[in-house]
């Protein structure tokens, strides 16, 4: 089975550095969602620049089973079977072995995070993903960038998506978690990727979550499960034309507190243990 053609002409780290060389920003289903739960850290985070985050061992755990699915995929895409296991272990090893190099990566030692469980972790995602899931797929691409322009706006450069998993009948994304998830949490991220193959003049008649489950602590019996996501573009389009509508309104006024958007206290991010702009957000202000 043949790779699709690339329909996006850009791949995602070319459409980053276009948007930073206009200083600009891209969106995404992540900073769409992060929007929705607080439009003010979304401001504070890309916008103002202010946040930085640590990088985490939990997400360096995801990423290094995603760097075996993507080898996985690439496989079974080129040759119409997957490789050996020991390969996508190898390949989620070698991941997580070059993110830990990072003096700054965080560890939480409530979960049993540490090098040597996280590594283990990493293999037994790549491994009970890559027997478990993984065969039942038919895929067509893996991790294919999908990019639309947003012409003549002064802040948001284009809209851009990465797609784990497409096959003929749609697309998936995958995730490592510590619990069970629920379709209805990835509406708006599927919905996204929709949209973007719609601009693309694809269908996406069905798409799916595939999720490793690692439990709440390093070490436990690692788990899968397939769910339906019901995609909702015209949800997905309502989003992000609001926040076009906000930055283009903040690019000409500087008004932050356009930004204020819903009561974020609604959010359990919403308080000053998670959240490093608590003390300066303007609707905290406002309530006190």
């Amino acid at each position: 089975m043949a790779v699709v053609r690339d329909l996006t002409g850009h791949a995602g780290n070319e459409i980053a550095a276009e948007a930073r060389k206009l200083g600009k920003i891209n969106l995404r289903a992540s900073t769409i969602e992060q929007f929705i739960r607080c439009p003010y850290q979304y401001y504070s985070f890309h916008i103002a620049g202010e946040q930085t985050r640590r990088p985490s061992a939990a997400a360096a755990l995801g990423t290094a089973v995603h760097k075996a699915m993507e080898v996985g995929l690439l496989e079974k895409i080129e040759t119409g079977s997957l490789p050996p296991m020991s390969v996508l272990e190898d390949a989620a090893h070698q991941n997580w072995m070059e993110a830990s190099k990072d003096e700054d990566m965080e560890y939480n030692e409530v979960t049993l995070e540490s090098f040597d469980n996280v590594d283990k972790a990493v293999i037994a995602g790549a491994n009970i993903y890559g027997k478990e899931l993984m065969p039942t797929l038919e895929p067509i691409a893996t991790e294919r960038v999908f990019t639309h322009k947003i012409e003549d706006h002064p802040i948001i450069h284009a809209l851009q998506g990465s797609i784990d998993i497409e096959e003929h009948r749609g697309c998936g994304d995958l995730k490592v978690t510590k619990d069970k998830t629920s379709g209805n949490k990835h509406i708006l991220q599927l919905s996204t990727y929709a949209h973007l193959r719609e601009l693309n003049d694809l269908e996406t008649p069905y798409s799916f979550i595939d999720n490793v489950i690692k439990g709440r602590k390093l070490g436990n019996k690692m788990r899968t499960e397939r769910m339906p996501v019901a995609v909702k573009t015209d949800y997905a389009k309502f989003w992000i034309d609001q926040i076009l509508a906000t930055t283009a309104e903040f690019h000409k006024t500087g008004n932050e507190l356009l930004f204020r958007g819903t009561n974020p206290t609604n959010n359990f991010l919403c308080n000053p243990k998670l959240c490093s702009k608590w003390d300066t957000c303007p609707y905290v202000a406002h309530l006190k």
